[in-house]
């Protein structure tokens, strides 16, 4: 995508808007789930690694983004996801057959038994702070205990979080990107609302 002029000239006068802010947030959190997407997929290790080295680095440019501006509330969200339990833990006897999607068993060489496992899904709440950045908006995972760091927010769910990646000639380039983050972190720069400034 071509960098819009009034970005450019912003740039020049120190000036970041939101629109900016978000534009810039939207490209590199897009190419760090592509590159998630990419890890995921691929069997090769080496690939694997810089997959991975490439989706944490733009998730810090996202974060360091994130960081001029105040987070509009906290998303809790409520996710299942699959549990396994093994026959040594306590509640093992007590997770019903309704309650069980999976089970099995396999040989243990290390004690030299027979192993249970039984699967279930659980309900856990997740949360997230969430920007607002003109027609952009961001997700920033948050551990519980961070929830009470941030009393002004409300806590609410805007429901689902189901994200995927974007074709890298769709968004802002990463030079430019580069030119906001020196200049967020020169500290001389004039963060305005609005779409265009200059």
């Amino acid at each position: 995508m071509r960098t819009p002029a009034e970005y450019t000239k912003n740039i020049k006068n120190k000036i970041i808007t939101e629109d900016m802010l978000g534009a810039c947030a939207f490209s590199v959190n897009k190419r760090a789930k592509n590159y998630r997407d990419t890890e995921r997929r691929t069997r090769n290790i080496a690939w694997k690694d810089e997959a991975r080295e490439k989706k944490e680095g733009f998730y810090k440019q996202k974060d360091l983004l994130l960081s001029i501006v105040r987070p509009d509330c906290i998303h809790s969200e409520e996710q299942r996801h699959k549990e396994r339990v093994y026959d040594w833990e306590p509640d093992f006897d007590e997770i019903s057959p309704e309650d069980t999607v999976h089970e099995g068993e396999y040989y243990d060489r290390d004690v030299h038994r027979v192993v249970e496992f039984k699967d279930r899904f659980v309900t856990s709440t997740v949360y997230y702070l969430y920007y607002q950045l003109g027609t952009y908006s961001f997700h920033r995972p948050l551990f519980e205990y961070e929830v009470s760091k941030y009393p002004e927010l409300e806590v609410k769910d805007i429901g689902n979080l189901a994200t995927v990646g974007k074709n890298a000639n769709d968004l802002i380039s990463v030079q430019f990107v580069k030119k906001v983050i020196e200049l967020i972190r020169s500290g001389e720069y004039v963060l305005k609302s609005g779409k265009e400034c200059a």
